[in-house]
Formats: C-alpha cells, sequence, structure tokens
C-alpha cells in the first residue's frame, strides 16, 4: 500500500518535470522495502513535491495527455491520487481494526501516527497547489 502511494506521488512528480506521464512496472523493487525506507523514500518526495507542484503552470495542470491510465490532465490524475490515497487509508483502518486495534478517530486525534497525519498533509497541499486550476477554467470548460 505505502509503495503504491509513494510510486503514484514519483510518477506524477516524474510528469511535472519531463511533462509526459510514464508508469513502468518493471522499475518497482523486487522485494517490499523496509518501514525505514519508506519512510526514507516519503521523507524525499516531500521536498520534491513543495518544490516541483507550485511551478506547475494552470495549462499543464488542465491540459489532458495520454498516459498509461486514459487520457486525462495532472489535474484529473492528482484528484485520483488523492482519492486513493482516502481509500488506502480507509483500508488501513479497517485492517488495524481486523486486528483488534482502535484507529484514531481523526487526523487532528492526539493519538493519530504522524504518517497518517504527514498524508493528509500531502493531500491537502496538492489540492492546494491544484486549485488555481480547478478555478481558473471558464464553464463548461473540460478539465480534463
Amino acid at each position: 500500500m505505502a509503495c503504491e502511494l509513494a510510486g503514484m506521488v514519483d510518477y506524477q512528480l516524474d510528469w511535472f518535470r519531463t511533462g509526459k506521464p510514464n508508469w513502468d512496472e518493471s522499475a518497482r523493487p523486487a522485494e517490499l522495502p523496509s518501514k525505514a525506507e519508506i519512510l526514507a523514500w516519503w521523507d524525499r518526495q516531500t521536498p520534491a513535491l513543495e518544490a516541483t507542484v507550485p511551478e506547475v503552470t494552470n495549462e499543464i495542470w488542465t491540459t489532458p495527455v495520454d498516459t498509461p491510465f486514459g487520457r486525462m490532465s495532472p489535474l484529473t490524475s492528482v484528484l485520483y491520487l488523492i482519492d486513493n490515497e482516502v481509500h488506502h487509508q480507509g483500508q488501513a483502518y479497517v485492517y488495524l481494526r481486523e486486528l483488534g486495534i482502535q484507529p484514531p478517530l481523526s487526523t487532528s486525534a492526539a493519538a493519530c501516527p504522524k504518517w497518517a497525519k504527514d498524508a493528509v498533509h500531502r493531500s491537502s497541499h496538492l489540492l492546494a497547489w491544484a486549485s488555481p486550476a480547478l478555478f481558473s477554467a471558464g464553464p463548461g470548460t473540460s478539465r480534463g
């Protein structure tokens, strides 16, 4: 689950940097990384997102292109990424409950793990960075 989310963020960052979406299944590690490796991966992505995403123009955000997952704009892709992250958070909550562990009620709860707070923080930043593109297109304009 964590590898999928981090891989999707790498995919999006690469798209922003190169202008072309590229999903390479063979680039996935053969073995699952350790918790420390996943957290280090995550920690490398956060400053990359903070440096890259604000530089993306509204035109890039909203221009649909052919991707390995169909024709879409980077905005559509990021909104899917956020939706997918929320979906996986729900999966994690169900899994924890099945193990008899009561998950935190919200990301503002004191008991909420740092990784969960970070996930919500990153999602909200991606959405905030995309907001100008969300609202700059006129009525009836396709956003991809």
